[in-house]
């Protein structure tokens, strides 16, 4: 999926309404959105009623639209307020994903939403379990969380990004 060759934004009272919202980054070439932004930092309009995304609208103007079937629109520069389309490119979830793990981007850790420990914690348990004086279930008992949170803390499975993993395995 490759970018269309010729770029056709025609000037009228939409474009320039969403151009209104634009200012250069001379730095980046980034065209940031100064208007509405999300919770994700993505620029939003209201178009026909519905809020949609600047960057697609932007995208859909330039070149006609994103194609269906699950194709998305990728930053090249991963800022999320641009909506220059020479820094999006057509691509897939998948590929979208990979670009995010390459590029660094992924919440790990206590940056993700979803962690129960944090990064002592972790640490913590690590050095607990090495002693050998603690059963998993109970260091469990004490952070709050189940066995399998624990072991697979210990062994890295989870918070692999940290050093110090339990690689001998103990059971649950």
């Amino acid at each position: 999926m490759t970018m269309p060759e010729r770029p056709r934004l025609e000037y009228n009272k939409d474009s320039a309404r969403l151009l209104s919202k634009v200012s250069i980054n001379a730095a980046t070439s980034c065209w940031e959105w100064t208007g509405h932004l999300d919770i994700s930092g993505y620029g939003k309009i209201r178009v026909s009623g519905k809020s949609r995304q600047a960057h697609r609208i932007l995208w859909g103007m330039m070149y006609g639209g994103i194609p269906s079937g699950g194709a998305c629109l990728m930053h090249r520069c991963d800022n999320p307020k641009c909506v220059n389309p020479t820094h999006l490119k057509i691509g897939d979830h998948l590929a979208n994903m990979r670009d995010m793990v390459a590029k660094g981007r992924q919440a790990r850790g206590s940056s993700n939403g979803r962690a129960r420990l944090n990064e002592s914690d972790v640490e913590a348990i690590r050095a607990m379990t090495r002693t050998g004086r603690w059963q998993i279930r109970e260091i469990g008992r004490m952070f709050g969380v189940d066995e399998v949170t624990i072991h697979h803390a210990n062994i890295g499975k989870s918070w692999a990004h940290l050093p110090g993993a339990n690689k001998k395995v103990q059971n649950v």
